[in-house]
């Protein structure tokens, strides 16, 4: 129904909507902070990876260098919830905008799900809004994790 007179409006800041994770670190892994990471089949976290389908968790705050070594119990700290400041793949238009985004690496999203081994990664969230070319802001509150 239409308004017909004023209202108080309830906003809720996505900076207080960020689910944070302590995940443990695959073997040989070495996560970056800033890194889109997804989980693997044991639970452990991953670099978004450019083969396989492994669901994304959230943004890695904080490095964690596994390489040459069994899963570790040095937790990394990872992070969603907020809109994030990501490069997409190709320069969106403003008819993307509210359109889903996919990573494609841990570093790149894409509008499609880009499917160059078989398999697609998955959902990160929302394309929010264009910064410049191919620089966007994605609500990552709306990823399906």
């Amino acid at each position: 129904m239409a308004l017909t007179a004023n209202k108080e409006q309830i906003t809720i800041r996505p900076d207080t909507l960020k689910p944070i994770r302590n995940m443990n670190v695959a073997s040989s892994t070495e996560i970056f902070e800033g890194a889109i990471v997804a989980v693997d089949a044991s639970g452990d976290a991953i670099n978004g990876p450019t083969t396989g389908a492994f669901l994304f968790m959230g943004f890695a705050r904080g490095t964690v260098n596994n390489t040459g070594a069994a899963t570790t119990d040095t937790p990394l700290r990872v992070e969603k919830g907020a809109l994030e400041q990501l490069t997409m793949d190709s320069a969106p238009s403003d008819v993307d905008l509210g359109k889903p985004v996919y990573y494609t690496d841990d570093d790149e999203v894409s509008l499609t799900i880009v499917v160059t081994t078989g398999v697609a990664g998955s959902q990160v969230g929302v394309l929010h809004s264009i910064v410049s070319g191919t620089t966007i802001f994605v609500d990552t509150q709306k990823s399906i994790t």
